[in-house]
């Protein structure tokens, strides 16, 4: 069947390769578009590994949300070993930021979202680990920011995964990437973030719009709180859902022309996350 949906593994079909992958496109017999990783390495791994490879397949083939990409099946034989997605045809949040400069709402609501798809693996499938990086969130339909990149029995913890979105989050905010210059990587990145707040991280454009400065600085602030190891005091995923949900109401609420009918005044920026 995928042999058929590749046109025989076509190098036309070929759209990335690393040491040991190779990723086609294909369409199924019904006109579904799939995304094909194929593993190189299938005659050298052991019974275990195979096996190990079959039940983590059983397990990612049930995952299901909106913030996910769906996992259709795999492929375990002597010739082929491989794992069958839906294909995405939007870029990823890396190319999207680089590319598009978007709108601040924009940013923070794909945040969100990325928020939902964890709360929805860490209370159905604690075991589904996943690479929160820019490269590895890739845009569906509407903006509709989908993780890709899974691995069953995770041993990182579920603080190292809200570091990981704390580093993701600094990344959309700063416009800056930990690969950008910095020597220690994501441990540079954040050191230089805490180094630069809160001011110096925000582009002129963004601090001439009103509000946009605070609810930037509350995003920073929630971003080093998540970046935080050394006491213990990371804000949980429902509180940094519910952090960015009001900033993302303030901004609405910045964009309102009856805003200031209310009160006279500024409207009211998010909660700081409270920890411990």
């Amino acid at each position: 069947m995928l042999k058929a949906a590749t046109n025989g593994f076509s190098k036309k079909n070929l759209v990335a390769k690393s040491e040991g992958i190779r990723i086609y496109k294909g369409v199924l017999r019904d006109g579904t578009e799939i995304r094909i990783e194929t593993y190189l390495d299938n005659n050298k791994i052991s019974r275990e590994k195979r096996r190990n490879f079959v039940e983590e397949c059983k397990v990612l083939v049930k995952l299901c949300h909106k913030n996910l990409v769906q996992v259709l099946g795999w492929c375990d034989n002597r010739r082929l070993r491989a794992v069958v997605t839906e294909w995405i045809e939007g870029e990823s949040v890396e190319l999207w930021v680089s590319r598009v400069d978007p709108p601040w709402k924009h940013r923070v609501k794909v945040l969100m979202r990325v928020v939902e798809g964890m709360r929805y693996l860490q209370e159905e499938w604690p075991e589904v680990g996943y690479e929160l990086k820019t490269s590895n969130i890739l845009l569906g339909e509407e903006r509709e920011p989908l993780i890709s990149r899974f691995r069953v029995e995770d041993q990182s913890s579920c603080s190292k995964k809200v570091y990981k979105f704390g580093v993701l989050l600094l990344e959309m905010v700063t416009n800056r990437s930990p690969r950008q210059g910095f020597e220690r990587g994501e441990a540079g990145f954040v050191e230089w973030v805490r180094m630069h707040y809160p001011d110096n991280l925000i582009d002129e454009k963004r601090k001439r719009k009103e509000g946009t400065l605070d609810q930037a600085t509350q995003a920073i602030e929630l971003g080093l709180m998540c970046t935080d190891l050394s006491r213990g005091m990371q804000p949980s995923l429902d509180q940094m859902f519910d952090n960015l949900t009001a900033i993302y109401n303030s901004i609405l609420a910045s964009a309102s022309p009856y805003r200031k009918r209310v009160h006279g005044d500024r409207a009211t920026g998010p909660l700081h996350v409270q920890s411990g």
